[in-house]
């Protein structure tokens, strides 16, 4: 039976190109805020450059969130919970891991100016955030890719989302 995937050739080059970086960062060849342009062959060029989370524009740049009006200011995060729980069939899945996996699970809300406007939890796998707690959290001010990145050197590249809405109750 012949594969429905596309072949690496045959997909648009600007897909191949996306496919080949993405790689390349999970695989920690170039790190936060160093140059590729070693890599690149071009001398008279000064970048680009890999994007880090530590800087303050970039800490939430999977964020889908945007006020109304305006720019996003005040963004707060605030640690709700944090403890170690066995992978359901759908996380283990997701992060692909065995069933039953240890996970660290985190929930916290998001704010702007004060508001809070979300609630978020995630799911990270234990094995790679070892020694992971509230005061490492808390340390981060709780701004999840920078944390990963400086005191894991686990580089986000992507993220999935799935959202569900649910009552926020009373007051």
């Amino acid at each position: 039976m012949k594969s429905t995937q596309p072949t690496p050739s045959s997909q648009p080059l600007y897909r191949q190109i996306k496919a080949r970086l993405t790689e390349r960062l999970s695989a920690g060849e170039w790190r936060p805020g160093e140059p590729t342009r070693a890599r690149w062959n071009s001398p008279s060029a000064r970048g680009p450059f890999v994007a880090s989370h530590a800087h303050a524009r970039s800490q939430q740049s999977f964020l889908r969130l945007m006020p109304d009006e305006g720019e996003l200011e005040g963004l707060e995060a605030t640690l709700i919970g944090l403890r170690r729980v066995r992978a359901d069939a759908a996380s283990a899945r997701l992060l692909e891991l065995p069933a039953g996996a240890t996970l660290v699970r985190l929930r916290r809300t998001l704010s702007i100016n004060g508001e809070r406007v979300l609630f978020e939890e995630a799911r990270l796998p234990a094995d790679l955030f070892q020694g992971l707690d509230a005061d490492v959290v808390e340390r981060h001010r709780c701004m999840l890719y920078s944390m990963c990145e400086s005191a894991y050197h686990v580089k986000i590249v992507a993220a999935a989302e799935r959202p569900k809405a649910i009552s926020a109750g009373p007051g």
